[in-house]
């Protein structure tokens, strides 16, 4: 496991720096980030 995957995981990256650090497209972090919303809304209406 990538060591910068740990820190995102164990919340001592923030999203911020994870997002302009973990060597994806704007658009492949963009997806994450709106499929990570699409599973805390589904979570919350569950």
């Amino acid at each position: 496991m990538d060591l910068l995957e740990y820190y995102h995981r164990t919340g001592k990256c923030p999203d911020r720096y994870y997002y302009q650090l973990n060597g994806k497209t704007a658009d492949e972090n963009y997806q994450a980030i709106l499929a990570r919303r699409q599973e805390y809304y589904q979570e919350l209406l569950a």
